[in-house]
């Protein structure tokens, strides 16, 4: 993981956010201090347009304050 620049954080768009897996992952970025982030919100073909828009605020919420609180979120 040393020679690592950048993360992608995969977020389900099925599933509630954050997942335990999910703060580990952050938090594993964290220590890593990583400075180059994605947040990849996956799956929203399986949930309706207002509960995608729901997470994507989930989203923001959960990494606020955090080392990806700026990370754009596709």
């Amino acid at each position: 993981a040393a020679v690592m620049d950048a993360a992608l954080l995969l977020i389900a768009g099925n599933e509630p956010c954050p997942q335990p897996q999910t703060s580990e992952h952050l938090a594993a970025v964290q220590i890593m201090k990583l400075k180059h982030i994605l947040i990849l919100q996956n799956k929203i073909d399986l949930v309706s347009k207002t509960e995608a828009l729901a997470q994507h605020e989930d989203i923001k919420r959960f990494t606020r304050g955090g080392v990806a609180e700026d990370a754009p979120i596709i």
